[in-house]
């Protein structure tokens, strides 16, 4: 089994290299810059950029999830399994940083609150981190 390059993946890659440049003129030209949006979005709603359901068909990883399985049923190589994983972590990212970007003040107080409850928890990821200092500290004492 061969993994070939993912449609959507290539798209937004490709947009996000357009846009790359477009922005470095825009800098040097002193001129506003442009805003990136996705190859293949469509505001379904009047409401346009801030409808989120029309923000997750551009950065789809439906393929990618379908055949990431089938790498390991039909004895795929650990490259194509990589590429499965790169190809999705990257679209991925790249919607989180659209919808981050669109949204609404009231969502980002939302979202922003329960990373910090995690983050204010000793438990969280910033208290394990401690705990894994001083278990290094203590190993490394031996």
């Amino acid at each position: 089994m061969a993994i070939d390059m993912d449609q959507m993946f290539l798209a937004q890659g490709s947009t996000l290299i357009v846009y790359g440049s477009v922005v470095g003129e825009s800098i040097l030209l002193d001129s506003l810059r442009k805003w990136m949006i996705p190859a293949n979005y469509v505001g379904q709603n009047p409401v346009g950029i801030l409808d989120q359901a029309s923000l997750g068909p551009p950065f789809s990883r439906a393929v990618l999830n379908a055949l990431y399985p089938l790498v390991f049923v039909f004895e795929g190589s650990a490259g194509d399994e990589m590429a499965c994983r790169a190809q999705a972590d990257y679209l991925s990212s790249q919607e989180r940083a659209f919808r981050l970007r669109h949204a609404t003040t009231v969502r980002c107080i939302i979202h922003s609150a329960g990373r910090r409850m995690g983050h204010g928890s000793v438990v969280g990821p910033l208290g394990r981190v401690v705990v894994y200092v001083q278990d290094l500290i203590v190993a490394g004492a031996k």
